[in-house]
């Protein structure tokens, strides 16, 4: 495996409501969603397009974020799991949505204007 090297834009801002991931490079396009259980789309430069059925990534899971909370779980109760989160992490991430909120108290007001 070698790394590959990518750049990400979000756009907390936009005028549209999009649920869309693109991962573009040389040889095609992934698309997904994040809020859906519509399958990934690959576009190849050619001009093909195939759907990726979720088997490929070993399935559909039904939580996500299961195993993330059952290890935080086990952490504070009973030590027998260390946690890859933890409170300076969370206020890291926390203090990141802040700033996109620059102030706002929801993402669903009309914050363009």
């Amino acid at each position: 495996n070698r790394p590959i090297l990518g750049s990400c834009q979000f756009n907390f801002a936009s005028s549209e409501n999009v649920d869309e991931i693109k991962i573009t490079g040389t040889q095609g396009t992934i698309t997904f969603v994040v809020f859906s259980d519509d399958p990934p789309v690959f576009s190849a430069a050619t001009g093909d397009s195939e759907q990726i059925p979720f088997e490929a990534f070993g399935g559909v899971q039904e939580h996500v974020h299961g195993p993330l909370v059952d290890t935080v779980v086990r952490d504070l109760l009973d030590g027998t799991s260390s946690c890859p989160s933890t409170g300076e992490s969370a206020l890291r991430t926390q203090h990141v949505l802040d700033s996109l909120l620059n102030g706002r108290t929801s993402w669903d007001v009309d914050y363009l204007n």
